[in-house]
Formats: structure tokens, C-alpha cells, sequence
């Protein structure tokens, strides 16, 4: 039974397109139909051999009470994937449509891809082995209506993995990128409105591996003049692989010379987009935390001296390039003092080891004094990670 389903959907009676037929300028992934009902949502999920994931991520979308339509585009998949695909969209006509690719080793493709085949009133991107709350693009979507939303940021929870939260503390019907931390989530997992995409031409980058929704959110973030909050609710949820195959979760997906390689092409079309000025150095500020100097606590230690030399070279250029006097205003002092470090490798390896040290403390009494006031007393240490080749850091 199963083998004749996919046999009838390679033979025209699925939804399904391939190769140059996706590439194309927004072309049918079937025969001609009839104009479907207008699409609230189009929902882009690029798979790379997910098998164990689909269903519950499919299952999660075709849940969703919008009028959403499912662009499943399959890059180069080679464990099942592709044939599972297939039959979502034989058994989904008009709601999933799949797109067959060549494997392009990145997410970046993939999602133009989707995007070239969209029709809905709003974009969101999923991960295959992500998957959505029940409710999810409901809730976006009413806050998107409410308030003509160009961006809706929901939730992330993660499950084994980070996620964002410092913009997720309350719901928000508008924000401002300069009086919020929304900018500090810079993944794709969010619902954007499609008309904004495509009047700005805002892509993928295809030549990253890592780092291509950056690079999109960012110039989205450029453009959107209304951004909306929804946090009362688990929308996305961001998931671990157990065996770790995802690209994010390889060794080298935070290789820290690459990944500040890669945020300067973000930070340069947003600065081409953004005037001097109080919300420039604001974003840039965001930039310089995050993605340059954080690479100069915990990860500058596991390094090697040439890795740590170039790392340092890389921030240096960031802030010759980019440091204003209230980006500076914006950093704590740790980060401020890694700054005029960054020509004395040692003293930014004292640094690091200062900032990764533990704080232990140890209560040792407790006692009423009798003229009154409650008395305590106790010891503190700061023990540095690795004390082979680190500072003293043991205090009394």
C-alpha cells in the first residue's frame, strides 16, 4: 500500500517539485490549480535526513488552527525522509507541498527556496526537529492582525538546548528594536509578514553554513517598522538531537574565529541600514557582547595560542571598525577591560580565567548577639577553573 502511494505521487498525483522547477521564480510544486483561499501563514521547513522527527514536526503544524500551508523542502535527504514527505503530501493535498532538492549543505538554500514558493500573508520557519505549540501561529497571528505586525517573535523554549529569554519576560502588542531586547534573538523562528520580505529582497545567505538566519534577521529587523512580543506562551520549541547530528550541535558550529567572520557580514548590512546614533550602537552593542567579546571568556581559554591571537585580532577589527564612545557606555566593565586587553594575550587569559571562576561560599555560624542583631558569619573563595598555568585566585 505504502509503496503505491509514493509511486503515484512520483508519478504527478502528489504535490511535489524538483530541482531547477523550485529554483524557479515562484513556480507551482504541481499542475496549475485553482487559486486556493487566501493563506494567513506559510510555514518553510527545510529537512536534511530528519526521519525521526517529521512526524512529530509535521504533526505540529497541521494541528495549527490557521489557514496555513506547509512548504516541506527536502535537501537531498538519503535516510527516508524524502519518500515520508511524499506521503504527507499525497495525504495533505493542498496544505503540504513538497520541494525535492540537490543537497546544498546548509539551511540557506532551502529556505529561498520555500520562500520563492510561498503564497501566505506571513512567513514562519520551522526546523524539522523543531516543533510548534499547539496554539502557536494562532496567538501570532492575532497579535500580528491587532497591531499590523511586520515581525511576531513567540516564545522559544529549549529542550536540551538554549534559548532566548531576555525578550520574553511579557507580552508586548509593540516594541521599538531600541527600547527592547528583541534584538538580542537574532534565529529565524519567528512569523514574518511576506509583503516586507519581498519589497526588500531579504534572503538567506546561501554561502553559510551557520549563521545564515542571522544574517536574515537582521536585515528583517532593518525594515520592520511594527514588531510584536507574544511570551505567555510556548510557540517554538527548540530541540536537542540525541545524537548531536544537527549542524548547530557539531564541534564546529561556534568555531569563535568563524562565527565573528560570519556576524561582520551582519553587522555590515546593518550598519548600512541604520544611522549613527543612539539605536545603532544600541544594536551594535548587542553584536559586541554576544558575538565578539563573549568569545574572549570560556572559549579563548579552550583555545590554542595562534586560535586566541586570531580571535583577539578578529575583535580587534571589529571595534577599529565599529566602536563608538556609547557602544563603549553599553558594556560592562569586564568587557570594557577585555577591550584594552586585546594587544596583551596574557592579561586577556588572566582575564578569562577570573571570569570563569567559581564562587564558593561556606556558612560557618549563626547566633543571636545578645545586645540584639543576628550575627553571621562565614568564608568565601574564588577557585579559578584550572590552576595549571592560571592566576592565584584563592582569597580568604
Amino acid at each position: 500500500m505504502t509503496g503505491s502511494i509514493i509511486q503515484a505521487v512520483r508519478t504527478g498525483r502528489g504535490e511535489r517539485a524538483t530541482g531547477d522547477e523550485a529554483a524557479g521564480p515562484v513556480r507551482r510544486a504541481t499542475r496549475e490549480e485553482a487559486q486556493p483561499p487566501d493563506i494567513d501563514v506559510s510555514v518553510i521547513v527545510p529537512v536534511h535526513n530528519c526521519r525521526p522527527y517529521l512526524d512529530r514536526c509535521l504533526t505540529s503544524l497541521l494541528v495549527q488552527r490557521v489557514n496555513r500551508e506547509i512548504v516541506v523542502v527536502d535537501d537531498g535527504s538519503t535516510d527516508g525522509s524524502a519518500e515520508l514527505l511524499d506521503l504527507y503530501a499525497a495525504h495533505h493535498r493542498g496544505v503540504v507541498r513538497v520541494v525535492h532538492l540537490e543537497r546544498s549543505g546548509g539551511a540557506g538554500r532551502p529556505r529561498n527556496v520555500g520562500l520563492a514558493q510561498a503564497r501566505g500573508r506571513y512567513v514562519f520557519f520551522c526546523d524539522a526537529d523543531d516543533y510548534l505549540g499547539p496554539e502557536a501561529l494562532e496567538r501570532m497571528l492575532a497579535m500580528a492582525e491587532r497591531n499590523g505586525s511586520d515581525m511576531v517573535l513567540g516564545k522559544i523554549v529549549g529542550h536540551d538546548r538554549r534559548a532566548p529569554v531576555s525578550m520574553f519576560r511579557e507580552n508586548a502588542e509593540r516594541v521599538t528594536l531600541a527600547e527592547s531586547r528583541v534584538y538580542n534573538s537574532l534565529s529565524c523562528f519567528k512569523l514574518f509578514r511576506r509583503e516586507m520580505i519581498e519589497r526588500y529582497g531579504i534572503r538567506f545567505d546561501e554561502t553559510l553554513l551557520v549563521g545564515e538566519d542571522v544574517f536574515f534577521t537582521t536585515h528583517a529587523y532593518c525594515h520592520a517598522e511594527v514588531i510584536s512580543v507574544v511570551a505567555d506562551y510556548d510557540c517554538y520549541h527548540l530541540v536537542a538531537r540525541p545524537d548531536g547530528s544537527s549542524i548547530m550541535q557539531q564541534p564546529g558550529s561556534r568555531d569563535p574565529v568563524a562565527w565573528i567572520r560570519m556576524i561582520k557580514k551582519s553587522v555590515e548590512l546593518m550598519v548600512d541600514h541604520v544611522r549613527p546614533g543612539a539605536l545603532r550602537d544600541h544594536l551594535l552593542g548587542r553584536h559586541f557582547r554576544m558575538d565578539a567579546l563573549s568569545h574572549l571568556g570560556r572559549p579563548f581559554l579552550d583555545a590554542e595560542e595562534e586560535t586566541r591571537r586570531q580571535i583577539a585580532a578578529e575583535v580587534a577589527d571589529m571595534c577599529e571598525r565599529w566602536l563608538t564612545d556609547g557602544v563603549r557606555e553599553r558594556l560592562n566593565p569586564i568587557d570594557r577591560g577585555r577591550i584594552t586587553a586585546l594587544q596583551d594575550i596574557d592579561r586577556l587569559v588572566r582575564l578569562a580565567h577570573i571570569e570563569s571562576a567559581v564562587v564558593r561560599r561556606r556558612l560557618t555560624g549563626l547566633h543571636w548577639d545578645p545586645r540584639g542583631g543576628l550575627v553571621i558569619t562565614g568564608r568565601v573563595a574564588l577557585d579559578a577553573l584550572e590552576q595549571d598555568g592560571g592566576p592565584a585566585l584563592v582569597a580568604g
